[in-house]
């Protein structure tokens, strides 16, 4: 039952399960309420080999959790994209529970978060646009020897211009006595690499002769608190600084917001206000239509649960909010949970903050920018909705052929992005759409994994998991930028989402990050 979820094997078992309740008396409604729980339940159950070894790795996390929290989160980190969590997530859990983090920075970073006297250094790997061989310069170079200014570490690393005013921005070059605004200002000034004749020869004491008090002012202001903290999520996806949510306490206290760490010495039954950044949102298909979100603030998390009528009801506010303020009753017999009786967008509309979304919404835009002026990100461009038009494109898939959507006009198609490294609907092990492929053509769908890729890195994917449906390669992020599988041209790695294409090139339904290997059966009741 809990082995690739079969169809096919699922509906020799349900035969022989009626079979034998009939000869037993089970007939009727009492014998389709026991065949839907247990074909529900096959959708995510697991054999218990596997429950006793989850068991073992969660006991051995949270044992490097409570004792050694500093190298655990650095493993994490280094580890990213695994896991439940956003690094910003991470990164502030840590905090609050012991660890001390240090920035990036080019005098100190490596390519990995590395630890310091027992504090995490950021590494090289979070800085947005940076290529993974620029990173991996810039720390050779300085086990060669120290870099003497900010001249010598751009005429060593070779690095491009994009990538110098990233470093600048994130504060990277801050040890070369520069705020980020002067080292912006800095890095234009020094240029591109020069040649040996031009070696140590500036007007610039700063980037001459690295930091002291020649060093000229910059023109330009430095950055608030807030720049700063927006800096680092556009730069590095994270900040070590203050949660973005404690500028705003005092505002959101004199609303009546009640922060995460106060709620267990409130009873049980209490009416509570909540608000914080919407870390998680998951509407799972055995939940009845439940919504479950998860917002975080400066102090920790908070668990929310929306029922399916205020969904409908306040569907957009609920799935395209980044910071939300919920009215609700607090639960806390079991664990701290607040139903939720009203929501409504937490009065912070410029707080730097990104929010992730982590399941399926059904027919909901996931991922939808806020409004106005603020920096606010919720996981790049917008996912397309039901009815929207499926932007066509024309990639290669891993046999090296031209694909273009507009190819499959008149017939269903799932549209697949799947993340680096990983096998399309599945796990390295097992591909669900691989294993229903039959069932989907018989229903005359195709099926188009995608990501970030080369077609070559695809080719080799099919060959070792026996791929008959095309693979195809998204290098430039032409295609996820459309479909909003991905946050910028510099993504690494694709969202798990979907999308299911009638025939008329129009979306039929959309589907944000779910379970990889429940997705394609559940799909597959909607073809």
């Amino acid at each position: 039952m809990g082995f690739k979820r079969s169809l096919k094997k699922m509906e020799a078992i349900e035969q022989r399960l009626r079979e034998g309740m009939r000869e037993r008396g089970i007939l009727g409604e009492a014998a389709d309420a026991i065949v839907r729980s247990i074909t529900s339940f096959a959708l995510y159950g697991f054999p218990e080999s596997h429950a006793a070894s989850f068991a073992l790795l969660a006991y051995a996390s949270a044992y490097l959790k409570a004792h050694h929290p500093a190298a655990f989160v650095c493993s994490l980190l280094n580890n990213q994209p695994m896991g439940f969590y956003h690094p910003f997530t991470l990164v502030k859990d840590a905090q609050r529970h012991g660890a001390r983090f240090r920035p990036v920075d080019v005098t100190r970073s490596d390519r990995d978060c590395t630890l310091e006297e027992g504090e995490v250094r950021l590494g090289l790997r979070y800085v947005r646009g940076l290529r993974a061989e620029a990173g991996e310069r810039i720390a050779t170079e300085r086990r060669l020897r120290p870099f003497g200014s900010l001249q010598d570490f751009v005429d060593r690393t070779g690095l491009r211009r994009d990538e110098q005013r990233m470093l600048a921005e994130v504060g990277a070059l801050n040890a070369f006595g520069l705020t980020r605004r002067s080292a912006l200002w800095q890095v234009e000034k020094a240029g591109g690499p020069r040649g040996p004749l031009f070696e140590g020869v500036d007007e610039s004491p700063a980037v001459v002769h690295g930091p002291g008090p020649e060093a000229p002012e910059s023109p330009l202001p430095d950055m608030t608190l807030v720049e700063r903290l927006g800096s680092d999520l556009r730069g590095t996806s994270l900040t070590v600084g203050p949660h973005p949510l404690l500028l705003y306490r005092k505002p959101l206290r004199e609303r009546g917001v009640v922060r995460a760490a106060d709620l267990p010495r409130l009873a049980d039954g209490a009416r509570v206000r909540v608000a914080g950044a919407v870390i998680c949102r998951q509407r799972p298909g055995t939940a009845k239509g439940f919504l479950f979100m998860t917002l975080e603030d400066e102090t920790g998390l908070v668990n929310v649960t929306v029922r399916p009528d205020m969904f409908q009801r306040d569907q957009a506010v609920l799935v395209s909010t980044a910071v939300l303020e919920i009215d609700g009753i607090l639960q806390a017999k079991d664990d701290l949970t607040v139903r939720a009786l009203a929501a409504r967008p937490a009065p912070v509309a410029d707080v730097p903050v990104e929010s992730r979304t982590s399941a399926r919404l059904e027919n909901a835009r996931v991922g939808v920018r806020a409004d106005g002026p603020s920096i606010i990100r919720l996981g790049g461009p917008p996912m397309l909705k039901a009815g929207d038009p499926a932007p066509d494109f024309a990639v290669q898939d891993h046999r090296g052929r031209t694909v273009r959507l507009s190819d499959f006009r008149g017939k269903q198609v799932i549209l697949w992005f799947y993340p680096k490294a990983e096998t399309p609907g599945g796990t390295k092990e097992g591909c669900g759409f691989r294993d229903l492929k039959d069932e989907y053509a018989k229903k005359g769908v195709e099926i188009l994994g995608i990501s970030f890729d080369t077609v070559e890195d695809n080719a080799a994917f099919a060959r070792k998991f026996g791929y008959d449906f095309p693979l195809l390669s998204d290098t430039d992020r032409k295609v996820g930028l459309a479909y909003g599988a991905c946050d910028d041209a510099q993504a690494k790695t694709a969202h798990r989402i979907s999308y299911l294409i009638g025939p008329d090139g129009k979306i039929r339904k959309a589907y944000g990050a779910v379970n990889a290997a429940s997705h394609p059966a559940e799909v597959l009741q909607e073809v």
